[in-house]
């Protein structure tokens, strides 16, 4: 009875409930089981499964970081236990991410100097649990038009983020992981891409782009893209001691 249970509902089984069922097998196999005994069992599982889910949710709502970095973890738990449900969790980490940025707008004399500051530790962790399930699931977590301006975000993980239109402008990306990216027409004037941040296989990205960012040897490129920066640098420098 219990092989047959199995047999009709593992192949069936996805989602958050999916993962859950692991919990119910010792009892499925230990003893005979009624229909309604089943049933009942796997109520319980989804009510609980969806219980987890919809307090996470509400939680990234509240105004203490500490709870909403438990959030945030509760969902990174929820996504590792089914990989089924990590694009949904990468859709609600999207708005939250771009709600809690809080971008430093700069003046034009301060050149994209001096200090800058760094958004909330729940901002990393949200980034980095959608850098996560994108290398697990190839899930990309749309962030087009973020307003990051002036920020520090220091060895960031925004690995495969759709970036269109961000705005970088003056951030401080040094050591950050960017494989993967697109950044169409993403304002990347005085962003500092040194010390080994990673921009390989970025898509959208132009050696024009970067004349305006600031990279270095460390700067992780493509091959071609490295290439074209080198001779467009090269021109530009030519033009200016002429």
């Amino acid at each position: 009875m219990a092989d047959s249970i199995l047999d009709a509902i593992i192949p069936a089984a996805s989602g958050l409930l999916g993962a859950l069922l692991g919990s119910i097998v010792p009892f499925l196999l230990n003893r005979k089981v009624s229909r309604a005994e089943y049933e009942l069992k796997l109520a319980e599982l989804d009510k609980t499964s969806s219980y987890r889910f919809g307090e996470a949710v509400a939680r990234l709502q509240n105004d203490s970081l500490g709870v909403r970095m438990g959030a945030l973890f509760e969902l990174k738990k929820l996504g590792l236990e089914s990989k089924t449900d990590q694009e949904i969790i990468v859709q609600i980490l999207s708005p939250f991410i771009k709600e809690h940025m809080k971008p430093q707008h700069l003046l034009e004399s301060e050149h994209f100097l001096g200090d800058r500051q760094r958004p909330d530790w729940d901002v990393y962790i949200a980034c980095e649990m959608a850098a996560l399930f994108f290398m697990d699931t190839n899930c990309m977590i749309s962030l087009a038009f973020l307003q990051a301006s002036g920020l520090d975000l220091y060895k960031f993980s925004l690995d495969g983020a759709r970036l269109q239109a961000a705005d970088f402008r003056g951030t401080i990306l040094r050591r950050a992981k960017l494989k993967g990216v697109d950044l169409d027409r993403a304002k990347l004037q005085g962003a500092n891409f040194t010390a080994g941040a990673d921009l390989r296989g970025a898509k959208n990205l132009t050696a024009a782009q970067l004349l305006e960012a600031i990279i270095d040897d460390t700067t992780k490129l493509d091959p071609d893209l490295r290439a074209e920066y080198d001779r467009l640098k090269a021109e530009q420098d030519a033009k200016k001691e002429a």
